[in-house]
């Protein structure tokens, strides 16, 4: 059984680090992650959502042969469900639950405000604004320098997505929000109509980055899914 994470905006593989630990070692961690940063800081950037999914969809290929969750936090929140319709399309193996955080329903952002194009100053007081950055990274000169490429191309990325109506996932979710997050609970509601099964909200303690901070939480849930659906240490026993 295997957890699949995808990250926020200017996150890497390296952002859902605490799963480590808050995870089970009988359950196997997958973390995707979009060139140019973390192990892939080499590679270029990538600006587009219809890109960025395609490259999520090579990585996820090889891991879909066994029950598995995906978790997708903001930005991963979007991937993970255009990543579920292109599974869907591809007549794959569909996870037994998705759990989504700190992002409303896809088709929620169409008039809001963009940042990616404005000035270095006027864009980093934007990425204060959605509460989408660590406080400690604002403090300090050179990491905002290395992370503003990352994060305009990601901003970028999410501004220039336009929504499309699909047919409902046939799958399970729950929808999360931190409580003292700028994205409210009544807010996100509307994923429900994404999907065609029960669909659970909740809200946590915690900030914009509430997934990482209640790890050990969030991950007892993930354990939960799993035993639900009847797959536990007897699942890994027969392999």
């Amino acid at each position: 059984m295997r957890v699949i994470f995808l990250h926020h905006a200017g996150g890497d593989k390296y952002s859902w680090r605490r799963y480590n630990d808050a995870l089970p070692a009988s359950i196997e961690k997958i973390y995707l992650e979009l060139p140019g940063r973390g192990d892939r800081f080499s590679e270029s950037l990538l600006d587009s959502t219809q890109y960025m999914i395609e490259d999520l969809l090579k990585q996820v290929l090889p891991y879909l042969n066994e029950p598995y969750i995906l978790v997708g936090k903001s930005m991963g929140a979007l991937h993970s469900y255009l990543l579920l319709h292109k599974i869907v399309q591809a007549n794959l193996p569909l996870p037994i639950h998705v759990f989504l955080g700190s992002r409303k329903a896809p088709d929620a952002y169409r008039s809001h405000i963009k940042i990616a194009k404005l000035s270095s100053l006027e864009f980093w007081k934007g990425v204060e604004a959605y509460g989408g950055v660590p406080t400690a990274l604002l403090q300090h000169k050179e990491l905002m320098e290395l992370y503003e490429p990352i994060l305009r191309a990601d901003f970028h990325s999410l501004e220039s997505y336009e929504y499309k109506p699909a047919a409902q996932l046939p799958i399970s979710a729950t929808v999360m929000v931190g409580r003292e997050d700028s994205i409210q609970l009544k807010e996100v509601l509307t994923w429900q109509n994404c999907f065609s099964k029960n669909v659970d909200f909740l809200e946590l303690s915690g900030s914009h980055f509430f997934m990482h901070e209640q790890a050990y939480q969030i991950s007892q849930m993930i354990e939960d899914k799993f035993s639900i659906n009847g797959i536990g240490v007897e699942h890994l026993e027969k392999k």
